[in-house]
């Protein structure tokens, strides 16, 4: 799925960056010149050095992991998007 990533430290630390990953919330907005996109989950825009990328919804790299708003909210997506002939959810991408 198409994700941007966000690099955070722990509270007060100067150790290692981790990197959240967020669902854009119009990944089709981007023409990939983007500064800041609105997320998912709500929160304020992200600057974007890298823009969008295709993140495995089963992340298993260190260091990585989703924003848990953003991972719910596809959920609830998921919960409520047609589904296709095999019973499975419709992914237009």
């Amino acid at each position: 799925m198409l994700a941007t990533a966000e690099r955070v430290r722990p509270a007060g630390a100067l150790g290692p960056v981790e990197i959240v990953w967020h669902r854009p919330a119009d990944p089709a907005g981007c023409d990939g010149d983007c500064d800041h996109h609105a997320l998912v989950c709500g929160e304020p825009g992200t600057g974007l050095p890298g823009g969008l990328r295709k993140v495995s919804a089963d992340l298993t790299e260190p260091g990585q992991r989703w924003c848990p708003a953003c991972r719910a909210a596809d959920g609830a997506a998921a919960a409520t998007a047609p589904h296709d002939s095999a019973g499975g959810p419709h992914d237009p991408s």
